[in-house]
């Protein structure tokens, strides 16, 4: 592909992620098709159609361009996986699992077992047969085997996976169309603090924070009428910011609205939606931010920008499936 060509392309995939992250669904199909157009033998584009269509209840369609992108790729996990999601919306179980079982295989061969092992145990729960048990059985014993087994002269220590790298760029696995693995775990129960001494000082008492977030909206918003986008977005960002501190997240998400309206790539506007989603338990939504924004970042961002989503991602997604790099 020619460079003006591949950056058309790469334009296209770019505002077809930005669509998503901003919700209008119907955009970036229109974006992702035009992607396709540019680069008919690319698998991407389909499937991150398929995801977007998934989201929008049109499983039929989603799943024929799931089949679009595997007939260019047949590997491509990403759109196996969404080709399983979309089966289950249509309610064709044993067509699913079947497809699980395609993923677990893939997933094996890239040492993805805890997936793997997800993936088949899905696709008996979708479709029980004899043969499938004890398919499923036989995987998990030699999973099992594998990670029992002390390590052979010359060979190193058998490994899982490696949710996120230490350093260096961090590879994005899932396309944009690509459907969650799984549900994210919920909160596994609040810790009590054990109760201080009697006589110990109180914590002074939190100063609230809308005063100074309704003078900081003010400034945003004067800004924003001035034309002066970036002191604009930064201040709806420390509106944010600050709203979040006061355990106000819905307000806080309405000024990141208002930022997004400015700089829809901003992946400060970006990170900060990530928090306040992971403050009220969003974590679903959290983990596709994070994971759309990685793909912006590989399009037309910085190696600054990559090792802060890489750093919320290791601190808040440390052994999500999501975010493991292929082959780990």
């Amino acid at each position: 592909m020619s460079d003006p060509l591949f950056e058309r392309y790469k334009e296209a995939l770019k505002a077809g992620h930005v669509a998503v992250l901003r919700g209008r669904l119907e955009d970036a199909l229109t974006e992702y098709r035009s992607a396709s157009a540019i680069a008919e033998e690319r698998p991407l584009p389909h499937a991150s159609m398929g995801g977007v269509l998934l989201r929008l209840g049109r499983a039929e369609e989603a799943l024929a361009c799931y089949d679009d992108a595997l007939r260019r790729a047949p590997d491509y996990e990403v759109a196996v996986a969404g080709r399983a999601e979309a089966l289950v919306a249509c309610g064709r179980n044993a067509e699913a699992a079947d497809a699980l079982d395609r993923l677990a295989e893939l997933r094996l061969a890239t040492g993805q077992h805890d997936e793997a092992r997800e993936a088949l145990r899905r696709a008996v729960a979708l479709h029980d047969t004899d043969a499938r048990r004890r398919h499923a059985d036989r995987v998990e014993r030699l999973i099992d085997e594998r990670r029992l087994a002390p390590p052979g002269p010359g060979e190193e220590e058998p490994e899982g996976r490696v949710a996120v790298p230490d350093a260096g760029p961090t590879p994005w696995p899932g396309e944009v169309g690509e459907a969650a693995a799984a549900a994210a775990a919920g909160d596994e129960g609040a810790v009590l603090a054990e109760p201080g001494p009697a006589d110990a000082e109180p914590e002074p008492e939190a100063v609230p924070a809308e005063p100074t977030a309704a003078a900081e909206l003010a400034e945003a918003d004067a800004l924003a009428a001035a034309g002066n986008t970036e002191a604009a977005v930064a201040a709806y960002v420390r509106v944010a910011d600050a709203l979040r501190a006061a355990g106000s997240s819905d307000a806080a998400i309405d000024a990141c609205q208002q930022a997004l309206d400015l700089a829809p790539d901003s992946v400060d506007v970006h990170l900060t939606l990530v928090q306040v989603y992971l403050d009220t338990g969003s974590r679903d939504l959290a983990a596709e931010k994070l994971l759309l924004l990685g793909r912006l970042i590989d399009l037309d961002g910085s190696l600054e920008d990559r090792e802060r989503v890489t750093t919320v991602v290791r601190e808040a997604f440390p052994a999500d499936p999501r975010f493991a790099p292929p082959g780990s």
